[in-house]
């Protein structure tokens, strides 16, 4: 983990269309309580080691979580550390992948039932916070034109097994517990030609 930011990698097949698309990230009530934009910091593009190893390229991100509800809002300041699908458009075509991610210890930890732990801030009507992760993207080696793409991620909210409801109740006099997956905004990146991927440092 870097000093500057949280940094998870993250390997993504996206130049395999998938056939079906989901609503991703809404809540259950249909209101919208987070608005999380994407802000390109860094962009490596690596060169495969061998033959048999796909060219990544490298998106560190800066995301900027803002709360966009009229209320306050608990959200977990992990936001950002794992996301359940990411959404990569590419012209007239739209791929999606779903990730399942599997239970640490950590995650089998209960949080305090009479307060959000500090692992949870407490954003008021328009404040924002922001985080940095970086996101890997391989591609098949093969001829390419460069090319522009835009990115979304489904952010989650929750990274407890335990059931949010109960402490969404026992939390509400210091605000409303945002546990719904969320979208963040869309973000254009340039898919580069093959012969621009670099030897990088592993």
């Amino acid at each position: 983990m870097r000093d500057t930011g949280v940094r998870r990698v993250l390997v993504l097949f996206f130049l395999i269309l998938c056939v079906s698309v989901r609503t991703l990230g809404a809540a259950t009530d249909g209101a919208k309580q987070l608005e999380v934009k994407l802000t390109e910091i860094g962009q490596e593009n690596c060169r495969g080691m061998s033959d048999l190893e796909a060219s990544v390229i490298g998106l560190k991100l800066r995301l900027e979580i803002k709360n966009v509800a009229d209320a306050k809002l608990i959200v977990s300041k992990n936001i950002g550390l794992a996301w359940y699908g990411i959404i990569i458009k590419r012209g007239n075509d739209r791929s999606e992948l779903n990730i399942d991610w599997g239970i640490t210890e950590s995650d089998l930890r209960t949080p305090p039932s009479e307060a959000p732990p500090p692992d949870f801030t407490i954003l008021s009507p328009g404040k924002s916070f922001t985080v940095e992760t970086t996101v890997s993207l391989p591609l098949s080696k093969e001829p390419r034109p460069r090319e522009q793409a835009a990115l979304q991620l489904d952010l989650g909210t929750w990274f407890y097994v335990a059931d949010a409801k109960p402490y969404k109740a026992n939390w509400e006099k210091y605000g409303e517990l945002v546990y719904q997956p969320t979208v963040s905004e869309p973000i254009s990146f340039q898919i580069p030609q093959e012969t621009e991927f670099t030897k990088c440092k592993p």
